[in-house]
């Protein structure tokens, strides 16, 4: 059973009880036998796992920045705002020569076909 803190609203005495949830709105104060609150405070548990909202919010955000910041010195190293046309860093001339170069490398070449005209 979980453990309640409660307080009178009287004579404002404190106490700690373990009992159960429906239990917990009888109790009575030891010193005025007045009806006693329960406080609320913080909580044990914490939410883990990646299905938690904070969680996908700090990571999106991670995401995003990490993509602008490769970005940035993508554009720098190449001085393009588009990607230069390669093969595992290998730059080459034109998409098509890129296809081909990964085709003869045996890696699937259907993702270059968006950037060949």
């Amino acid at each position: 059973m979980p453990n309640y803190d409660l307080r009178c609203g009287n004579c404002l005495n404190e106490t700690t009880v373990n009992c159960s949830m429906s239990d917990r709105n009888d109790q009575s104060c030891t010193m005025c036998n007045l009806k006693m609150s329960v406080l609320v405070r913080s909580t044990s548990f914490m939410l883990k796992g990646d299905n938690w909202s904070g969680k996908l919010i700090k990571e999106t955000e991670f995401r995003k920045k990490r993509s602008e910041v490769l970005d940035r010195r993508q554009r720098k190293e190449h001085s393009s705002p588009k990607v230069a046309p390669n093969v595992e860093g290998e730059i080459v001339g034109s998409w098509k020569e890129a296809k081909k170069l990964a085709s003869d490398k045996g890696y699937n070449t259907s993702t270059y076909d968006k950037f060949i005209k």
